[in-house]
């Protein structure tokens, strides 16, 4: 399968998303971790990670967040520890790659905390410090004229790219719709005059 880039990116992506107790990273935790490892020249997965957390402050929880992902305390009962999930991630993941993922400032500095929680934070700095923020590219893209409706939200941006999305969010599925997220966005970023992009039409991102 030929590469639909013109350069290839400096590392592998490593698509990310965590599902949390809330919004807040200095209050809240992770408690579950997804993450898909994509070739930096052809996008195509290498690896796949996920991992449930168990909480060690469930009862500052936001409803709110616990209704998204419908974790409850019963059910990370006995999810492994910080320290073992962050352990079995570097083993199987490593850290040469550029973090990537919806909202990437927010699933960083979650992962962040949690590195910090099993004692690895100096591993974590280790990792390349440069992101990829799929909203951003989208508004940018929306902005220049190239995407057909603004990127409210990743449940919008999948109805847009026809993209299934389930309504309970889980950390690896929602990586995985984010991988697809990207390969549509750089067609549309490749190619402006798409009628199919414009149009709303169905892309056909495994050709990415």
């Amino acid at each position: 399968m030929g590469t639909a880039l013109r350069h290839v990116f400096a590392r592998d992506l490593l698509v990310l998303d965590v599902e949390t107790t809330g919004p807040d990273s200095q209050l809240h935790e992770v408690v579950e971790v997804g993450a898909v490892l994509l070739n930096r020249s052809t996008l195509q997965p290498l690896k796949r990670f996920q991992s449930l957390v168990r909480p060690e402050r469930f009862h500052n929880a936001d409803p709110r967040s616990l209704r998204i992902h419908g974790l409850s305390a019963e059910k990370l009962a006995n999810a492994p520890r910080p320290d073992e999930v962050v352990g079995r991630f570097v083993e199987e993941l490593g850290l040469e790659y550029i973090f990537c993922a919806w909202n990437v400032g927010f699933d960083t500095q979650f992962l962040r905390s949690l590195f910090r929680s099993a004692g690895r934070l100096e591993e974590f700095n280790r990792i390349d410090y440069h992101k990829v923020d799929l909203w951003s590219l989208l508004e940018l893209a929306w902005v220049l004229g190239f995407c057909p409706e603004e990127p409210k939200s990743l449940t919008d941006v999948c109805r847009m790219f026809h993209i299934e999305r389930a309504d309970v969010h889980g950390a690896l599925q929602d990586a995985l719709i984010a991988a697809e997220v990207l390969r549509a966005t750089i067609l549309v970023l490749r190619g402006s005059n798409d009628e199919d992009v414009r149009s709303g039409r169905p892309i056909a991102v495994d050709n990415v």
